[in-house]
């Protein structure tokens, strides 16, 4: 976001671990670079399949949310340029629900927006005409924790979830559920064989970092740091265009000018 140009953000989010926790971190890094983070719009999300569903009560519960959100654009935007002001999306399904009702609402599409990566990808947004239509007239910009699919084991995994799911709209998660399950079998691996270590919290850590560390999965080398987080991890940005074979289409397209490293230590 600040290197796209923009200093204020709008949040608007799911009001739960993921969320919260999301759009803290991002107000922690963006104000210390000197921007400026809204107060936004939390909500609450509904339980079961109707919080992503495109009934008509559905529309009716997210028009209120964005009713609030295009009253606290257009303050801002009296006080700062359109262009430097951004709304930054965290949701799960739900998000398809909230970009087809935000057509309604013409401040919500001059400003751009950006997700997470939960809605990268997401395979209901471009199936959604109208959904699709609006997330590529705001530049719908979402990060992607980066894999090399140009390996042996990537391609073998992708065809087996083809054949399983006819389909998937990302390799990614089921790559590191992959590297994550091997990761896991083979530490337990190593305490039935060591029966003499005395499992706690700390040696646990340690030989899961221990097990990483000599395991070369299909996501790459796997260092962790203390806290359990990858180390040197590079992010593509995702957003929706309209396809070039197919014009009423849209796809997702990765943006190869915009791949982020992140560093954590």
């Amino acid at each position: 976001m600040w290197n796209d140009g923009i200093r204020v953000v709008i949040p608007m989010w799911r009001s739960d671990t993921f969320g919260n926790e999301l759009v803290k971190g991002v107000k922690e890094n963006f104000e210390k670079k000197g921007g400026l983070v809204m107060e936004g719009v939390e909500y609450h999300p509904h339980t079961g399949e109707f919080s992503s569903s495109l009934h008509r009560i559905n529309f009716i519960m997210w028009n209120q949310y964005l009713k609030k959100l295009s009253n606290i654009l257009e303050n801002t935007t009296h006080q700062f340029d359109a262009q430097k002001v951004g709304i930054y999306l965290v949701s799960f399904d739900e998000v398809t629900s909230i970009l087809i009702q935000s057509n309604e609402h013409p401040i919500l599409q001059k400003v751009k927006w950006y997700g997470s990566d939960a809605s990268a990808q997401n395979l209901q947004i471009i199936r959604n005409h109208d959904a699709a239509y609006f997330a590529e007239m705001i530049n719908f910009s979402n990060p992607l924790f980066q894999v090399n699919l140009n390996n042996s084991k990537a391609e073998t995994l992708g065809a087996e979830i083809q054949k399983k799911l006819h389909g998937s709209s990302s390799l990614t998660y089921p790559i590191l559920a992959y590297d994550t399950y091997w990761v896991t079998a083979l530490s337990l691996e190593r305490i039935i064989d060591n029966r003499t270590i005395d499992i706690d919290v700390e040696s646990l850590k340690k030989i899961i970092n221990g097990t990483a560390a000599d395991y070369e999965g299909i996501s790459g080398k796997i260092i962790l740091n203390d806290a359990g987080d990858r180390i040197n991890a590079n992010y593509d940005i995702w957003s929706v265009v309209k396809s070039q074979k197919d014009f009423d289409n849209y796809i997702w397209k990765q943006d190869i000018a915009r791949i982020y490293t992140q560093s954590r230590k």
